[in-house]
């Protein structure tokens, strides 16, 4: 896995397709001892890592990191596991392609999303952090169409409809 010192961070790109070293607030993560900060954090990393549905380079050389640092802190925040799932459901609408010396990191992190989940297990579960899981183990397993519709169910209105939809069915 790519080092979080290795200065080619500097390099990458955020989902605003500007330069953005996000060694820098995954370091600070994994340095991170209360849920304040965590959350401070979390909330830079899915404003810069994705724009309207853009993501960059800096996003996939992520979700590797996000998912070991989830593990080893036991990270049960949507943020976390629902910007996985957004960026790899992006990454297949996306004309933004992983570099390809990266490939084989993003693919065996993103593999390792159900040991984030097995991490959170014993943990209680919202709603928001269950569609998350639920979207990212999808688009783990290449089924793009089901996570899509997954993480839209954080919507209230949608869920709703979706009721109606059942109850008239």
């Amino acid at each position: 896995m790519l080092s979080l010192n290795d200065s080619c961070w500097e390099d990458f790109t955020s989902g605003y397709q500007i330069k953005y070293d996000v060694s820098q607030p995954l370091r600070r993560l994994e340095a991170a001892v209360d849920s304040e900060e965590t959350n401070e954090i979390l909330d830079e990393l899915w404003d810069e890592l994705h724009h309207q549905g853009d993501v960059g380079t800096a996003s996939y050389l992520a979700v590797p990191q996000l998912i070991r640092i989830g593990i080893k802190k036991t990270i049960i925040d949507r943020r976390l596991i629902g910007l996985v799932a957004l960026i790899e459901i992006q990454r297949h609408v996306s004309n933004i392609s992983i570099p390809q010396q990266y490939e084989e990191e993003y693919h065996q992190g993103l593999q390792q999303i159900e040991n984030l989940i097995a991490a959170n297990k014993t943990l209680p579960w919202k709603k928001e952090y269950t569609s998350c899981a639920l979207a990212a183990l999808a688009a783990s397993k290449g089924q793009i169409d089901i996570a899509r519709i997954i993480q839209e169910f954080d919507d209230p209105d949608l869920t709703e409809k979706f009721e109606e939809f059942l109850n008239d069915y």
